[in-house]
């Protein structure tokens, strides 16, 4: 009798482990940007925030790998790309024009744009003015490339009105992962590709500041 029991609650699990969940209907447009807009309501309220991420540049002719630790007070905002093994660092302060990079080799360089000086250093590309947005899953604002009003976000959407991908400013966007933080979700792991620079972010920590 127990030999039937234990065969009955086996073969009773092996049924429902395959059986599929069956998938949540995907909503209209509409809700799906009603949903969009009160996350993007939270969202654009959290002005002061701290990331612990990992960074993963590639080109056509280099990659590499950095801890990266961004600090967002407002306009005003501090970021450390720290490579592996005492390879090098940058630390990074702005606010608006004024922008300052130095390095761990003592070298300082000044700009009004953080794109610049990061290029200048690196020979990477890195959108910091709408990488801060796109951090938080938000389109960046529209900005003025190449004579011409060109960084108007394309976006899809999950079915719960998290941004799924977007293109802006020649850059296409892909959200693969988000989590719950400060009651909102927030990314996780997101990556970014202009032509063959490809920038992999995976965020470790969020830390909100209200």
């Amino acid at each position: 009798m127990r030999i039937k029991i234990l065969l009955l609650i086996v073969t009773l699990a092996i049924t429902l482990s395959g059986c599929s969940t069956v998938p949540e209907p995907r909503r209209d447009s509409k809700e799906i940007a009603k949903l969009f807009e009160k996350r993007k309501i939270k969202v654009e309220n959290i002005n002061n925030w701290n990331i612990n991420a990992r960074t993963g540049f590639s080109t056509a002719d280099d990659s590499g790998s950095v801890s990266m630790f961004w600090k967002q007070n407002g306009e005003a905002y501090q970021i450390s790309l720290i490579a592996p093994l005492g390879q090098g660092r940058i630390d990074l302060t702005g606010e608006g024009d004024n922008v300052v990079l130095n390095t761990s080799s003592g070298k300082t360089l000044y700009g009004e744009s953080a794109e610049q000086l990061i290029l200048q250093a690196t020979g990477f590309i890195v959108p910091v003015s709408q990488l801060r947005y796109w951090i938080k899953g938000l389109p960046g604002p529209e900005l003025q490339l190449n004579n011409r009003q060109a960084s108007k976000a394309q976006i899809k959407y999950y079915n719960d009105g998290t941004i799924a991908s977007m293109q802006q400013a020649e850059w296409n966007i892909e959200y693969l992962n988000y989590e719950i933080q400060n009651q909102t979700l927030l990314p996780q792991k997101l990556k970014a590709t202009n032509k063959d620079i490809k920038i992999k972010i995976v965020i470790k920590e969020w830390l909100i500041n209200e």
